[in-house]
């Protein structure tokens, strides 16, 4: 090693930190889709729960079907609020620390590929934060419409007038949940922004360099 030029012994560093670095895109990627997939399951459950749950005429010990949908609604909110918080607020961090120290990189060693940059280029410098937030708020959103006109309907039947305050409460809390929901991702959407910034500054600067070189 000692008999290596420091440009060549420097190059072969960033290589290798680029490859680990992709190995830990690779690793954190496959448990953010496990993720996915397990919210998608979760949602599709709830849909076929509820199915199942309003076919029933009645059910055991009592309970009203109805109330058995509110419970399955409330169950699959809750399900995709944790979901979302180990994808986005755990691992999605995670990621995006690798994600930055991948960039910069790229930044200062142009022999790189710039993969990173390119992806960052092709979602506008947002990354796809925002699709994946848009995914867990959509079933966070349908499990508590679902549990919310099941209570709903349960209070029709017992005390209509108090309806319109059981939608209120219900709408209240979906709004609330997914006002935080946001709120949490913020800080890292602020981030990606910055990011993106320098990663355009530093394609504008190569550009320029490569239009000087070439006359």
């Amino acid at each position: 090693m000692s008999d290596l030029e420091p440009s060549s012994l420097e190059q072969r560093t960033s290589i290798h930190t680029f490859a680990e670095l992709g190995a830990q895109e690779r690793h954190l990627g496959t448990t953010q889709a496990n993720y996915r997939a397990l919210a998608a399951i979760w949602l599709l459950s709830t849909f076929a729960g509820t199915a199942w749950a309003v076919t029933q005429p009645s059910l055991a010990l009592g309970l009203h079907p109805l109330l058995l949908v509110t419970g399955i609604g409330a169950a699959g909110a809750t399900g995709q609020v944790l979901l979302w918080n180990l994808d986005l607020m755990v691992t999605n961090r995670m990621l995006d620390a690798v994600l930055i120290e991948g960039l910069r990189l790229e930044q200062r060693h142009a022999h790189l590929p710039p993969i990173r940059t390119n992806m960052m280029a092709l979602y506008g410098g947002r990354g796809i934060l925002e699709r994946v937030a848009a995914f867990y708020f959509s079933g966070v959103v349908l499990s508590v419409l679902i549990a919310g006109l099941a209570v709903a309907a349960w209070t029709a039947e017992l005390r209509p007038d108090l309806v319109p305050w059981v939608l209120v409460a219900v709408l209240s809390a979906g709004g609330l949940t997914v006002a935080s929901m946001k709120a949490a991702t913020g800080h890292t959407r602020q981030l990606l922004g910055s990011i993106a910034r320098s990663t355009r500054a530093v394609q504008a600067r190569r550009e320029k360099e490569g239009a000087e070189a070439a006359v």
